[in-house]
């Protein structure tokens, strides 16, 4: 009997062609959004490609009698039961900070769209408008001091492209060293509530 690989998530296709050109397992491509399709669906697989709207409960678990490893297709794995797949030694795989820069620039992008008002001027302009008088109160993003909360995988691509912006950074993060804070150009604060006193911005990782 073939081993079975079931792919329960949306993915590009040449993930699904790649794992049938392999030849080692029966691939089934099922995408399901439910825990009770997951459950229909799952039968004997050995392995399981989800992402994070895959609630991979224990009872999905418990329908999967052959599961030996859970690949998640995104960083985070908190619709995973961990304990449920830890207690029956399913490994679990994933990709930590595979969208951190992504993530990163998109933080960049909204503090210049919050702080030079695009979206205002984008509507103005598309009325066809071109009020140029409060351009002066604009700021640039060098005049926000801006606090991280977290400075993980995000949250340190995010200081770098803020210092690359001229901005003052600081942090609050009690799980990095002193050194990590020093490589990744950010300040150390001892509190939220300090941190927070001193941000012209904020954002949390």
């Amino acid at each position: 009997m073939a081993r079975r690989l079931l792919i329960a998530a949306e993915v590009d296709p040449l993930l699904i062609a790649r794992a049938r050109a392999d030849g080692r397992f029966e691939v089934t491509f099922a995408p399901v959004r439910s825990e009770a399709g997951l459950v229909d669906a799952i039968g004997d697989a050995e392995i399981l490609v989800t992402r994070a709207y895959n609630q991979v409960t224990q009872r999905v678990i418990d329908a999967a009698p052959a599961l030996r490893l859970i690949a998640q297709g995104t960083s985070g794995i908190d619709n995973i039961d961990v304990a449920a797949a830890a207690a029956r030694g399913i490994d679990i795989v994933h990709l930590p900070g595979a969208n951190a820069n992504a993530v990163a620039e998109l933080v960049l992008g909204f503090m210049l769209s919050m702080t030079r008002t695009v979206p205002l001027y984008t509507r103005q302009v598309m009325n066809g408008l071109w009020e140029r008088g409060d351009c002066a109160t604009r700021h640039e993003l060098a005049h926000f001091p801006l606090g991280i909360i977290g400075l993980g995988q995000v949250g340190r691509i995010v200081a770098r492209l803020a210092c690359a912006f001229g901005m003052r950074v600081h942090a609050f993060d009690p799980y990095i060293s002193d050194r990590d804070f020093e490589e990744r150009s950010a300040v150390r604060v001892a509190t939220i509530d300090e941190l927070i006193a001193g941000s012209g911005i904020i954002t949390l990782h």
